[in-house]
């Protein structure tokens, strides 16, 4: 909360600090004191309470000196004002009993005099959404379900149970009524199993990767050092190798050639094989197939892609395929030249 300044000795304010809201106070507060303390703190605070506090943190990162007076004098005043000591009471009872006979001894004194409000309720599986939670509960036994829907939210519990099928809801939702009470060791052995569990991948995913980088890879390579790799990929899955070498060449990259390359090319493909080709070619580089026909050849192709209308992309793809198999069937006779990769075809 703001906190006013009082009156001077000639009976005028003094300069109020800026004002700072509360979640903002706390966040300054907490980038001030140590690592340590920062972390019995944050065990304290329900995961709502955390989550505001780690976006004021990164809101509150850049603030100058009076904004972290204004937070000190705010604090100062708050604590002015009381409280009680009943926030600390167990947590200092439970600590030196614990330190004095350990932790077996000091929970089996406490247990009959904690509070509700201390009594162990899966603390850190409160953190988890109720997506994250259904997620990590898939599978599990119904018993261990409603145990953990019994010490959630409502609202987190009703999501956990709305995934499941019918027939596991009404197990769960029975055992859930008929839930009898469950001692502080078995909640936090429940808490560790359902934390345990590896959680599925969410978020973007990467999509680098495959024969493509492959190929990519390849085609820059030293010449004759991409063929040896070529040929050890081969060795271990041909199938695998056969796609890299076509993508190491696709039908696209028959742009590149020069004219007379090209026409080379053309003349050594049969027609069954450019109609569906060319059909499903880029226009410029079917423009440029056609030019480098004769007028008869060029004007029986375009006739003939008009008459066969649309084509299944399954012809077009192996058309393609088969155009490129024979330019680099040439490209290694030496009657093409060609180089893959960034440089040009010549």
């Amino acid at each position: 909360m703001p906190v006013d300044a009082g009156p001077t000795q000639d009976g005028a304010l003094a300069d109020a600090p800026p004002a700072v809201d509360t979640v903002s106070v706390a966040a300054i507060l907490f980038l001030l004191i140590g690592e340590a303390d920062a972390a019995q703190l944050i065990g304290r605070l329900d995961p709502d309470d955390v989550r505001k506090l780690a976006a004021a943190v990164y809101a509150v990162g850049d603030s100058g000196a009076d904004a972290i007076d204004a937070a000190i004098s705010n604090f100062v005043a708050a604590a002015g004002q009381g409280g009680t000591l009943g926030h600390q009471a167990h947590h200092r009872i439970a600590g030196a009993l614990g330190s004095a006979y350990g932790a077996p001894i000091a929970q089996a004194v406490l247990q009959p005099f904690i509070p509700p409000s201390a009594q162990p309720q899966l603390g850190r599986l409160r953190f988890l959404g109720a997506d994250a939670l259904a997620e990590r509960l898939e599978g599990e036994h119904p018993q261990l379900v409603a145990l953990i829907c019994a010490h959630v939210d409502a609202a987190i519990a009703t999501k956990v149970i709305q995934s499941l099928t019918d027939d596991e809801q009404e197990d769960v939702l029975f055992r859930l009524a008929t839930l009898e009470p469950v001692s502080a060791t078995k909640l936090a052995e429940a808490e560790a199993l359902v934390l345990a569990k590896p959680a599925r991948a969410t978020g973007p995913q990467s999509q680098r990767g495959g024969t493509g980088d492959v190929a990519a890879i390849l085609n820059m390579m030293k010449k004759g050092d991409d063929k040896r790799a070529l040929k050890a990929l081969a060795r271990r899955d041909k199938d695998l190798a056969r796609r890299v070498e076509e993508d190491m060449l696709t039908f696209d990259d028959l742009a590149r050639l020069d004219d007379r390359g090209l026409g080379t090319l053309l003349r050594s493909v049969d027609t069954s094989l450019l109609v569906p080709a060319l059909k499903g070619a880029d226009g410029r580089l079917r423009a440029r197939c056609l030019a480098c026909m004769s007028s008869r050849a060029a004007q029986s192709i375009e006739d003939e892609m008009t008459e066969r209308g649309p084509m299944p992309f399954d012809e077009v793809a192996a058309a393609q395929r088969a155009v490129v198999a024979i330019a680099r069937r040439l490209g290694e006779e030496g009657v093409l030249m060609l180089s893959q990769g960034q440089a040009d075809y010549v």
